[in-house]
Order: C-alpha cells, then structure tokens, then sequence
C-alpha cells in the first residue's frame, strides 16, 4: 500500500493501540527531520519584571517606634509550545488520506499523503549511525506528512503578584532585670493572579477528543484531547487575595534566660479559609559552655490557585506492571484543603575557646499534606501481579479506581494508555530526626589559621499513614527512612553528613569538603520488582570531596576556583531512567568552576 497501511490493517492495529497508547512513537531510532531546529521545536520564551519600592522611618512617641512599609509587584509571562502527535491525523495518514491537501477517499491520490510506520522507511539508526538494510526510499515518511501529523501543543501563562508591608517595631516598659521586651507587629496584604491560554488543539473546550484534529465536532466520553501524548488543557483565569497580620515578642527573663513569642494570622476566604499559627522559643544559658534550647509552633500552607483549578497536566512516567512508560494526568482539586504541621525542636549547645558544638531534636507533623495522588499505587492495586497473574479488573469494589485508567483495548497491565492522578490532601507524614554540627578554629598554623567542622542529619523516621483511594486501601502505613521511592515520597537517605578542613592566610583561603550519602533501598513495586535481578535493589552511599581556592584582590575583588568531585566519582547505579537518583546525586563527575566577583 505504498508504504502505509491498508485501512483493514490500521482498522486492526487501531484495536491494539497502536494509535493512541504512549507505548508507541511513529518515529523511532531513525529520528524525526522536523526536529533540532528544522521545523518543530520545543519553544521556551519567558519574562519577568519586578518593581519594588519602600520607606522607613521612627515615630519620636513612646520612647520611639519604628516602622517600615513596602510593596512589590511582579509580572511573569511565558509561552511553551512542544511538538505532539496528533492522533486523528496520524490515524488518516497510516490510511493513505494523511495531507493538508487531501481531498477524496483514495488512499495516496488526489494529495492525499501515506505515513509508512514500519522500518522499510528508515535510512538508519541516526543514535550509532549504522544503515537499514532494509530501507526502501520510495516508501520514506515525506517532511509533508510529517509536518502532517505533528503540531504544537502550546499555551501561555501569566502570573502576577501584589504585596503591600507594614511593619512596626518597638520597646515595652517591661525589665526584669535583663532588659526591656521587644516587639514588632505588622500587617501584610496580598493579591495574586494567574492566567492561561491555550491554542485550539490544546484546548479541551475545543478539542477534547482523540480525533478533534479532524473532526472539530467531535464528541467522546474519555476526555484526553488530540495529542498522543499531552493530555488536553483548560484555559483559566484565576486569582485571590490574602490578608496576613503578625505579633512578635522578644522577651529577656534573666541574664540566662530568653523568650520569644510569635503568632501570625491569615484569610485566603473562599474554602480554603483562615488560620492562626502561634510560635514560642525559649533559650537558656546553663554553663559558660552549655546552653539549651527549644521551640514549638505550627505551619500552614495554602493550595496554590493551579492546584485547586479544574485543569490538568500530563507527565511521562515507567510503569512497572505496563513494561514501559504511561501518561499521567494530574488534575486540580477544588475540595482541596490546606496543609497544617506541628513542629517541635529540642537542642543543646557547647562551647570550649575554639570548639562549638549544637545538637538538635526536631520533629514535623504533617496533617493533610498537599501531594498528587500515586499513579504506582493505583496500577499496583488494579494488578497487584503486575501483568501476568490474577488481577482486579472485574472486582466490583475496585470499579471507581479502575475508572481512573484508560485502557487502548480490554484491561490489562500492558494496554494502560493513560492514568488519572487528583492534587489531595495525601495522608499525615510523622518525620523525625537529629542535627549535629562542630567545629574547630586551630590559630597560628603555618603563619594562618585552620577552621575544621562537620554538620550531619540522621532521620529517625519518616512515617506516612496508610494510603485510601476511592474507598480501596492502597498502601499500608510505611516508615520510608533510609529508601527511594520514586514515584511515590522521594529519596530519604537516612544519613546526610558534610565534612570541611579550611586553611585561611591572609588574602588566601583554601577548603576541602566532604559530602556523604547514606544508601538507600529502592521499594518501588515490592519485591516482585527484583524478583528475578537485585541490582539496583541498594543504592550504595555517594562520597565526593570538593576543592575551593579563593582569593581577594585588590578593589574590592574576589577570585574563586573549584574542582567540584575530585575524584571523578560516578553516582550509584539506581534502577531508573537515568540509571542513578536524580534527587541525590551528580552524573557530571570531575568538572571545574572559576569565578570573579567585584563590588561596587
């Protein structure tokens, strides 16, 4: 058929997929000639304007009051645009009847364009270079179809942010003894925009279907737009105000003992509300050598406007029980709550002449945290044996989690196409752990002085409850200390340490550091992932050392130079695309900076 499909076979393939999953590209080793410059492109074009203004001054009323006032506005445009497959498109083409020209229902006449799939239209392997024995040029893609089948999927967002500050500060006439209390109190308000456009094929409200790049009336149930892989975009316009007022209380009991009191108040209004977060602190001078501190208070953080918008995003991501990568839709939530914590920290310090020291106890409770839901556990929970095996695409109570996933034929594992995700409020995060800091100054070494110091955190736990989705428990209540979890809470190395020697003469200052991370075991799909090879199970520690020359010049100048991983050490093998953790590691190994900085 010249290339192309008969309509029986793209009928055929079309009812395995082909089309619409994002298991498979049209376009594979042998490359894509509209990209790199040549015709499609991702485009990146950003702006940003700031202006910010502000006064101070001291009211000569009750022993003085000083105040500060400012405000800041910001504006911030961008406009993306990423070439796509549009599927309608590429479904007339594999038919004969792909082409802006095309007129008629004779496949490959009358203008009308074939789009050849297979590999008799590829010159080559463009990654090595090594030729397609097999390559027939009278039956390669045209740049015509191409141009065809492929289009932007494109929007542009503007964000805008206004704040206004007023800040008052002052004395009480209260003295123990240690001297007066202080305070400062203010009031702050708030505005903040954003607003996205979307191009027609972007658009959901114009093109909602799979087949709205051919048939602009097209109606459908499953939603996901005319992209084969980025899912369809609403356009929004969105925007609130906040209201924020604060207190703050500096209190010296005694020449040993300190307080400080905090409380801020703010109102989002709409459903996300108001909230009142009260801090307090106390510090106490035991020793000459020991003191001891502590503070508790509460957090809170509001759902940014994208979040609680009915609109989503679309990433790629592996899918272990799929065997390749799916798309995941990520929708806003307009139910979403706020996220609040409880925070405590308990610590001691030490001081001995040139040795200091600090060790700390801290602890957050997070309650309702704003996360997205876990594609894994979803897929994980409809097939539990990955793809082969017994699996719960009939079970009746697994129903309202199955219809989060879009299949490209009947259920299984291997016919995922794509999978909806919501912004929740995910369940409570208990994280606890300890600090620990020192450091050495030796004085006259070598006509100069040498500083020493090691700063390390050991994370007693990171506890997150169990998991429901649509009624189905999905994940049991899990401490993820010392694993990666990628998909789901991240890395949590359980150690983290950096070690540092300085040696400082005059205008010369020489560092070395040491940067240590703790290994981790990799817990994503449970031990079927490994089933048949352990590597990567354990992601072995990362050590690096660093070394920083830096010297100050005359005129206020300052050169630095660095060799950044002195010994060229590689990341450690983790079982990802990258084949190393991305959030804990370096790819880049020996590499060198130098710099100069001037003032004025």
């Amino acid at each position: 058929a010249s290339g192309g499909l008969t309509p029986a076979q793209a009928a055929t393939a079309g009812a395995n997929g082909l089309f619409t999953s994002v298991a498979w590209r049209p376009l594979g080793v042998g490359g894509n000639p509209l990209f790199g410059g040549k015709g499609k492109e991702d485009k990146r074009a950003f702006e940003a304007y700031r202006l910010s203004a502000g006064l101070k001054g001291k009211f000569d009323v009750a022993g003085g009051i000083g105040w500060d006032a400012a405000v800041t506005y910001m504006d911030n445009t961008s406009d993306i645009a990423t070439p796509d497959v549009l599927v309608g498109r590429l479904q007339l083409a594999l038919r004969g009847l792909g082409g802006a020209g095309c007129t008629g229902a004779t496949p490959g006449a009358n203008g009308c364009l074939w789009f050849n799939p297979f590999s008799s239209g590829t010159a080559g392997n463009v990654v090595d270079g090594r030729p397609n024995p097999a390559y027939n040029a009278a039956t390669a893609n045209s740049r015509e179809v191409l141009d065809y089948i492929f289009d932007e999927y494109a929007y542009k967002i503007r964000s805008q942010m206004f704040t206004a500050d007023f800040v008052f500060n002052g004395d009480l006439p209260i003295d123990l003894g240690a001297g007066q209390f202080a305070w400062a109190a203010g009031a702050q308000y708030r505005w903040s925009g954003i607003e996205r456009q979307n191009s027609d094929f972007t658009n959901i409200a114009v093109s909602p279907c799979a087949d709205s790049s051919v048939n602009p009336t097209a109606t459908c149930t499953a939603k996901n737009g005319p992209f084969s892989f980025f899912g369809a975009l609403s356009d929004y316009d969105l925007d609130y105000g906040v209201i924020a007022t604060f207190a703050e209380l500096q209190m010296p009991f005694t020449d040993s003992l300190t307080g400080a009191f905090a409380i801020r108040y703010e109102d989002y209004g709409g459903n996300i509300g108001a909230t009142t977060n009260p801090k307090v602190a106390l510090k106490w001078q035991a020793a000459d050598w020991l003191a001891f501190r502590a503070s508790a208070g509460s957090t809170f953080r509001a759902p940014p406007q994208t979040q609680i918008a009915n609109t989503a995003t679309t990433t790629l991501a592996y899918t272990t029980a799929a065997g390749g990568y799916r798309a995941y839709d990520l929708y806003g939530n307009a139910d979403l709550e706020p996220e609040k914590a409880d925070t405590l920290n308990l610590g001691a310090l030490f001081e001995f002449g040139d040795f200091q020291a600090s060790i700390d106890y801290w602890r957050f409770a997070f309650k309702g945290p704003i996360d997205n839901e876990s594609g894994a556990d979803i897929v994980n929970a409809i097939f539990p044996n990955g793809a082969a095996g017994a699996n719960n695409c009939a079970n009746p109570a697994f129903a309202p989690l199955l219809a989060r996933i879009s299949f490209s034929g009947a259920c299984s594992a291997p016919n995922i196409n794509r999978v909806r995700l919501n912004y929740v409020n995910s369940p409570d995060i208990d994280t606890s752990g300890l600090d620990f800091a020192a450091s050495y100054k030796a004085r006259d070494v070598l006509g100069g002085a040498m500083n020493f110091g090691v700063d390390l955190t050991y994370v007693l736990e990171y506890v997150v409850s169990e998991t429901t989705l649509e009624g189905i428990v999905v994940a049991r209540e899990k401490d993820y200390a010392g694993t990666m979890d990628y998909l789901g809470y991240g890395s949590q190395p359980q150690w983290k340490a950096t070690a540092f020697a300085e040696y400082a003469r005059d205008a010369h200052n020489l560092r070395w550091t040491l940067r240590y991370l703790d290994d981790m075991v990799d817990t994503r799909g449970g031990s079927a992932t490994f089933a048949t090879n352990q590597s990567g199970r354990k992601i072995d520690a990362f050590v690096t050392s660093d070394v920083t020359y830096r010297v100050s010049l005359p005129w206020d100048t300052t050169l630095t130079a660095a060799v950044i991983n002195l010994f060229d050490k590689d990341p450690p093998f983790a079982r990802l695309d990258l084949s190393y953790d991305p959030f804990t590691a370096n790819p880049l190994g020996r590499y060198y900076k130098l710099g100069v900085t001037k003032k004025f």
